[in-house]
C-alpha cells in the first residue's frame, strides 16, 4: 500500500501545496468594519484599552533595553578598537 500513497503524491504533490497554501482559492475578506451596521466592533473597554497599554509599555521596555544592549556593544567596540590602537603604536 505504500506505493500507492507515493504513487498519489507524485501524481497530486502539487494539488496539495495548493490546498496548504490556499494557493488558487478566492481568499476570505472579513467586512467586520463597514461603515454601514453596529459599531460595536469598533468600541473598546477600559480592560481593552488597558490591556493595550501593558503591552505597550513591555514593548517599549523591551525595545529600550534592546538599543541600550546595541549602544553598550558599540562603545565596547569602539573602546577595544582604542585601546588596539594604542598598542599598535608603542
Amino acid at each position: 500500500m505504500q506505493g500507492a500513497d507515493e504513487k498519489f503524491f507524485e501524481q497530486n504533490h502539487s494539488s496539495l501545496i495548493q490546498q496548504m497554501f490556499r494557493r488558487g482559492r478566492r481568499p476570505i475578506y472579513h467586512d467586520d468594519y463597514s461603515d454601514e451596521g453596529s459599531d460595536d466592533n469598533m468600541e473598546a473597554t477600559l480592560d481593552d484599552i488597558l490591556a493595550e497599554e501593558r503591552k505597550s509599555r513591555r514593548i517599549g521596555v523591551r525595545e529600550d533595553a534592546e538599543e541600550e544592549r546595541k549602544l553598550q556593544e558599540a562603545e565596547e567596540r569602539k573602546r577595544q578598537a582604542k585601546k588596539k590602537k594604542q598598542k599598535s603604536k608603542k
